[in-house]
């Protein structure tokens, strides 16, 4: 699974869920993956989730 993968199946299963149980799913998840979250990051993909709304990786440009 990629990042782009955790976060559209996030959408899926936690749309509508407590703030917090998202944030931790989000964080583990996250993690397994090998990546790292700021809290601001956290929280605000973690609102997002809960709202249902999809979040969209795209690759920075150098």
């Amino acid at each position: 699974m990629d990042y782009q993968g955790l976060l559209d199946g996030l959408v899926s299963s936690h749309a509508g869920k407590p703030l917090d149980e998202v944030k931790a799913a989000l964080q583990a998840g996250w993690q397994r993956l090998g990546g790292n979250l700021t809290d601001p990051e956290l929280t605000q993909y973690a609102e997002y989730i809960k709202e249902g709304r999809r979040i969209e990786i795209r690759p920075q440009q150098i």
